[in-house]
């Protein structure tokens, strides 16, 4: 009886995540990023404002792992035309967020690095979850004085971490596309 139960339970968020498919997903925005040098190394830190959608949320409270990537590129100016600029440093930083319903605590893991946290509130996750700090981004040796160097920085929701019959019917509902714009601002030392 109790897996028919849990079964239906899961039947009918299937059935709520198609019915609400016209509803526009809320946006990531990135709110400040900056870098810094500090010895030979240049560090990012940046917040990131997570909106989660409605479809997130309640995927999230019955038992679904959500995973977000933060990409990060250093790109060498190269003249006007964006044609001949190079990517000098790219990398992506992924985090998991998992609610618990034991403890009712929602864990944040930062795969990257294996350090989590766990939390006491949604708003709380996020919020925590948007902090980016003193993130090494690469080494003053690999910029060049009398070049012109930007970052750029975008936060995303991946679709493709999702379980199987979720991801399926996310290709279909807008409100599982979650991004920011990207963010860029010049390498200054």
């Amino acid at each position: 009886m109790k897996i028919y139960r849990k079964n239906l339970n899961f039947l009918w968020f299937f059935i709520s995540v198609l019915s609400v498919g016209v509803v526009e997903a809320k946006s990531f925005f990135i709110e400040h990023a900056e870098t810094g040098l500090i010895g030979d190394t240049y560090y990012l830190d940046a917040t990131v404002n997570y909106q989660l959608s409605d479809q997130a949320k309640e995927a999230l409270l019955k038992g679904v792992e959500l995973t977000f990537e933060l990409k990060i590129e250093v790109i060498r100016k190269k003249g006007l035309l964006w044609l001949f600029n190079k990517k000098v440093s790219q990398s992506v930083q992924r985090y998991t967020l998992k609610y618990q319903p034991l403890t009712q605590q929602y864990k944040v893991l930062h795969i990257n690095s294996g350090k989590s946290r766990n939390l006491p509130s949604l708003s709380t996750a996020t919020w925590i979850l948007g902090i980016v700090a003193d993130l090494p981004l690469l080494k003053q040796e690999e910029v060049n004085p009398k070049a012109q160097y930007v970052v750029r920085l975008k936060a995303l929701f991946d679709i493709e971490s999702l379980p199987v019959p979720i991801r399926l019917l996310a290709y279909f509902a807008p409100g599982w596309y979650m991004s920011s714009d990207w963010y860029v601002w010049p390498l200054e030392p």
